[in-house]
Parts: structure tokens; sequence; C-alpha cells
């Protein structure tokens, strides 16, 4: 995996949780969890362990 920028990652992140939110159905969890990453797809906020990125 090639290293990014913290703004272009934040951007990636994002368009990654629009497409989710745009074909999100009610079976679909609120969470996403891989690793030490916890993705909110209705807040649209990124967890890396307890830290939130804006």
């Amino acid at each position: 995996m090639k290293p990014f920028s913290i703004h272009e990652l934040k951007a990636r992140i994002k368009a990654h949780l629009h497409r989710e939110q745009c074909s999100h159905l009610d079976h679909q969890p609120k969470l996403l969890h891989q690793g030490d990453l916890t993705l909110d797809l209705y807040s649209l906020q990124l967890f890396i362990e307890t830290f939130r990125f804006r």
C-alpha cells in the first residue's frame, strides 16, 4: 500500500462513506470495523482506536 497524505486519506474515506451511505440498506450495520479503524456510516466519522478524525 502506498503512503497517502492525511488530506488524501480523509478525501478517500469521505468518498467511500458517501458511496456506502448512498447504497445504504436498513440491514447494513451503522459501524464498520477493521482492526483499529471504525467507520461510522451515519455521522461520517473515522476513528482510529479512540481518536476521532474530523
